[in-house]
């Protein structure tokens, strides 16, 4: 294949579809080596050949436009050992995208075509704002796999990495350890929903990570994932590994029966036992770039494959804390591990260039040989890294109560500030000795203070369903104030909520002896007692269960609550009918609400103009769809840890959004009646539609970077950058009234209606070549109108100005209304023929 030019200084990423989907279909003709399965895919028109974009690339004019093809493609921005990946222009849309393809001349094996497609497949699974989608996958005119994917700007982890590790000022102040813990964590959310799916990637490493230009981290190359529970029968073995130099590392992805990056893979894949692999097996591999981001150089390297593969067998890792004479335990190195560190550079990156000790724990805890002892999910992993970057304790170090209450210190400065302790820990008798008692009082007695603070953080924990993390800080509190019996309770419901029933009795037990008055939270105990004897299989029925959800429902233990609702696996007509009677029991039979089950099957409870005020009964339930929309709420507290897709908050009295952290919302619509000051709880969230109004004032819409819009309304308010819509899909989009004077952003998105009435634009070519029917412009500084004249499908334009600058429109084929005002706001609404007859009366009255 003759491919375009190669650019080494290009790298991309890429990102979720407009809607989260992925179509796949495949073009014709379709040859013998395609599977099947593909062969039954929709027939679509053939793509053009690679000998033919090679040709397109290599003319000065490029690809001819009229010529009978999906994309028209540009140049090659990335090649692999079995494919490449080019950037093409995609005819139907306007948008610019990639487009990987298999080379011919790699030779390609049935079984690596196979992959190909799996990966197209997987991907098409995988709707999330942190994994890579494709749009199509199909066949060229020669025959050969290609699949497109949505282009972003930005670089890949390693190589941010490998710049930290050069000491480039620009990066040392952009990608802090705690940046670098953050997209570590947004990496393990990707993970922990593709594992959701039963698919694990099998190749993670800083490669396959990119950062976008806002922020966007997106898990890339998922050619070698598996679907768990299907059978691998390994082919043939390695091939002979090429000698490792330079950094002794060896970062490209292997075939045969070890597949996978060698200094990042699981002892269990390096030594072939692909049937074996799990979950866990991606968790060495977060283990491992988790270590990379500590110390800047991989887990594992040597002279050539096979010494990698060696020591990745035999786990043999020098932990990240060998910067000091002690490991990571406080134990003296090993001879081995000391000449190892040695060889390392300081890193500037990290808190007094030394790699902190709780994080080197939580790393080697993942690289762990025996698979049992690592962390058994990539939640409980990431829950590490969140605990140490609130300054918590990680379960990886096994802290102590010295390292806890420092920990308690450092995190409550403003209550404990001038207080100083000292603690001398493991005299020969093994007591703690406290010195300078009447400061070390004061430090206690504020950290008593801040227990309460500490009993509402967990709380929220528990709410959205994080309960190790939830039990640690109400293990805290216990320990700072004995007498705040509400923790011993909060305990015992996250203790329900995580099953360990025979736990939850004890705890009711103890919470009793504390606290003898709470009759009807103890009463709770014989059911705990009657679950805790019984086999798992007799536990989940509704029936069984009722009791148990009753009580969690009464004592406002939302988080619990949901998490036993989804274990039940109610269909959707069960959880429909358990929404349907609470909400009747709450407003009464006779209520105007409706509850119903979507095509999507998904619980939608409509509550429009109902006399509501208060949620809390609601707490709990499996709602899916909320319309709240002429209620009298403001409190959404209740909702948390629900799986909201969709909530309508129009004209309540919401102000604060933050208990919908954290939610799959697709579909967001504000009060409009009081200002929501702060929209960060709807970052990361797959939204597709976004409708603000001007009681929201909204200036900064970074919040809603990464997600795959269609629908954003944010008129009225004091928005002036589109920076974070640029690479969207949006279809409508309203913006009057704003500040905004670059349209760029928009560039090549397939809007249709887009109102930009009253802002500071003066350019539209970037609207050229969009599928735009309806367009509101007035009030702007125009002059120049011409680049209308490439809009397709322009129907309707609101406008004002001069009519002698809009003359250059007399010719617009599809052009049907001129409306002289905006969008929405009543005035001259003309067919073109009037209006360009009234035009030429004043041409000529001025004559």
């Amino acid at each position: 294949m003759s491919d375009p030019k190669h650019s080494d200084d290009t790298v991309i990423s890429q990102s979720n579809d407009d809607a989260g989907m992925a179509t796949i279909r495949v073009t014709q003709p379709v040859p013998s080596t395609v599977p099947e399965d593909l062969q039954t895919l929709v027939v679509a028109k053939p793509a053009a050949s690679r000998t033919q974009i090679a040709r397109e690339a290599a003319s000065p004019m490029g690809a001819n436009p009229a010529a009978p093809v999906p994309f028209i493609f540009g140049r090659r921005i990335a090649k692999g050992g079995m494919g490449a990946i080019l950037e093409a222009s995609d005819c139907k849309l306007g948008r610019t995208i990639a487009v990987k393809v298999m080379l011919s001349e790699a030779g390609c094996s049935e079984e690596q075509k196979q992959r190909f497609i799996q990966e197209a497949a997987v991907l098409a699974r995988l709707a999330h704002p942190n994994i890579v989608p494709v749009y199509d996958l199909g066949l060229d005119a020669e025959g050969e796999l290609f699949y497109t994917m949505k282009l972003v700007k930005g670089r890949t982890l390693q190589h941010i990495l490998d710049e930290l590790r050069r000491g480039h000022p620009e990066d040392l102040r952009e990608f802090t350890l705690d940046r670098l813990l953050t997209i570590f964590r947004k990496v393990c959310d990707a993970l922990a929903f593709a594992h959701a799916q039963q698919i694990i990637h099998r190749d993670l490493k800083p490669e396959n990570i990119m950062v976008g230009e806002f922020g966007e981290v997106l898990v890339m190359d998922w050619g070698i994932s598996k679907v768990l529970g299907e059978v691998e029968t390994p082919s043939i073995g390695p091939r002979q590994p090429p000698s490792m130099s330079g950094t002794s590392s060896f970062t490209a992805t292997m075939d045969g029966a070890v597949m996978g990056t060698p200094n990042y893979m699981s002892p269990e894949q390096a030594m072939g036992k692909v049937n074996e692999m799990d979950a866990r097996s991606d968790i060495f591999s977060l283990g491992g770039i988790l270590y990379c981001i500590l110390t800047l150089r991989p887990p594992v390297e040597g002279k050539d494959v096979w010494e990698v593969l060696d020591k990745v067998i035999s786990a043999h890792i020098t932990a990240p804390t060998a910067f000091s004479s002690t490991g990571a335990n406080g134990k003296p190195m090993a001879k081995s591990e000391v000449l190892e560190a040695k060889k390392i550079t300081p890193l500037p990156h990290v808190p007094g260039g030394k790699v902190p000790s709780a994080l080197s724990a939580v790393a080697m805890k993942a690289l762990t040989l025996d698979k049992t002892k690592r962390y058994q999910n990539v939640t409980a992993f990431s829950a590490d890294i969140e605990k140490y970057q609130g300054g918590f304790a990680t379960s990886a170090e096994k802290a102590g109560w010295f390292k806890r209450t420092s920990l308690a210190i450092k995190r409550n400065k403003a209550a404990s500030i001038g207080a100083a302790m000292v603690l001398l820990v493991g005299s020969t008798l093994g007591t703690q000795t406290v010195i300078e008692g009447r400061r070390a009082t004061r430090a206690l007695t504020d950290l008593k203070a801040s227990a309460p603070s500490l009993l509402e953080l967990a709380g929220s924990k528990a709410d959205r369903q994080q309960f190790t993390a939830a039990l640690r800080d109400l293990d805290a509190v216990i320990e700072l104030d004995p007498a705040l019996v509400r923790a011993r309770w909060q305990r015992v419901w996250v203790l329900i909520g995580m099953e360990k029933w025979s736990e939850a009795a004890d705890a009711v037990r103890l919470a009793q002896k504390h606290d003898p008055s709470s009759t009807k939270l103890a009463a709770i105990l014989p059911k705990l007692e009657e679950l805790s004897a019984m086999d798992e299989a007799k536990r989940w029925t509704p029936e069984r269960m009722a009791g148990l959800t009753t009580y969690l429902q009464h004592v406002g233990a939302s988080g619990p609550l949901v998490a036993l609702s989804a274990k039940l696996q109610l269909g959707a007509e069960a959880r429909r009918q358990l929404v349907h009677k609470r909400v009747a029991q709450w407003l009464g039979e006779k209520a105007k609400f409706t509850c119903k089950v979507t095509a999507e099957n998904l619980i939608e409870l409509n509550l429009q103009s109902l006399p509501v005020d208060n949620l809390e009964p609601l707490r709990g339930l499996p709602l899916e769809r909320l319309n709240l929309g002429g209620t009298k709420v403001t409190d959404l507290s209740p909702l948390r840890g629900m799986k909201l897709s969709m909530i309508n908050l129009e004209k309540t009295g919401v102000a604060d959004i933050s208990a919908l952290a954290g939610m799959p919302l697709r579909d967001f619509t504000s009060s409009g009646s009081v200002p929501i000051q702060d929209f960060s709880a709807l970052r990361g969230a797959p939204l597709q539609s976004f409708r603000g109004f001007p009681g929201d004032k909204l200036g900064d819409l970074s919040f809603l970077a990464g997600a795959p819009l269609k629908v954003v309304w944010c008129s009225v308010g004091q928005v002036s950058s589109l920076e974070a819509l640029r690479g969207a899909a949006l279809e409508t989009m309203l913006a009057t009234g704003n500040r905004i004077s670059d349209l760029s952003p928009l560039r090549g998105q397939p809007l249709t209606m887009l109102s930009m009435h009253a802002n500071g634009i003066s350019d539209l070519r970037p609207l050229r070549g969009m599928p735009i029917t309806e367009l509101s412009i007035g009030g702007n500084p125009i002059t120049d109108f011409s680049p209308l004249l490439d809009l397709p499908k322009l129907d309707v334009l609101h406008v004002t100005g001069k009519m002698e600058d809009l003359a250059v429109l007399r010719q617009h084929p599809t052009l049907r209304v001129i409306h002289i005002g905006i969008l929405g706001v009543p005035g001259p609404l003309r067919p073109v023929a009037e209006f360009w007859a009234e035009y030429d009366a004043q041409q000529a009255a001025k004559k």
